[in-house]
């Protein structure tokens, strides 16, 4: 069951006010190991979507191959018809938290996420190019 948060935690509120101009312009240094969950990241979870006034479901994938910035890509339910949409630009920004830009038919935003230590799940959150990332995305890894 995907944890349902609506409104943008104020820990991480802050945390992610410090951290988005550092993230966009680069990524924290990977130590010797703390790169290996990144490795697992090559994969895709069902996810929902917070979507006019409501989830969605939706999948999404990450698609880490080694290389930082690395890309992903999504596709949800959208009025009864499947919305495509890429995320881009996926930097960590500490271990486990990646910040990504996506981009789909309606525009593009940030998309912050947190994994949880096994990899199995993220809790994240979404804003369109000039707001705070406050609607969530969440998913749970389908593999």
């Amino acid at each position: 069951m995907v944890r349902i948060i609506r409104k943008f935690p104020q820990k991480c509120e802050n945390y992610f006010n410090a951290v988005i101009l550092v993230a966009l312009t680069s990524f924290y240094p990977l130590q010797d190991n703390q790169d290996q969950w990144l490795n697992s990241l090559e994969t895709e979870y069902l996810s929902h979507i917070f979507s006019v006034s409501k989830l969605v479901p939706a999948r999404t994938r990450f698609d880490y191959q080694g290389i930082i910035p690395f890309d992903g890509t999504y596709n949800f339910l959208d009025r009864g018809e499947q919305t495509f949409g890429s995320l881009s630009n996926c930097k960590p920004v500490e271990k486990l938290t990646i910040i990504c830009i996506w981009s789909d038919k309606y525009g593009s935003g940030h998309l912050f996420a947190h994994f949880s230590e096994d990899l199995n799940s993220f809790e994240g959150y979404w804003g369109s190019k000039n707001e705070r990332p406050d609607a969530p995305w969440n998913g749970i890894r389908s593999n």
